[in-house]
């Protein structure tokens, strides 16, 4: 394991969801690459975006009226 880890989260109580992610050896970044994430919150945000896609249900729709 490198020490280029993030810890992603999202809801709460017995519907939370979580997971602790190693950038190179999970997700094949270089240390280099790895580091830079670690310095950049945007960059953190985009893969947090990815991971909530890829792991959480989701769903939406228009309501119509009767």
């Amino acid at each position: 394991m490198s020490k280029y880890k993030l810890w992603f989260s999202i809801g709460s109580g017995l519907g939370k969801e979580s997971d602790e992610v190693d950038l190179v050896d999970d997700l094949g970044y270089t240390e280099k690459e790895a580091e830079e994430i670690i310095k950049d919150e945007n960059k953190q945000h985009k893969l947090f975006e990815e991971w909530r896609d890829e792991n959480i249900d989701q769903n939406f729709g228009v309501v119509k009226e009767n």
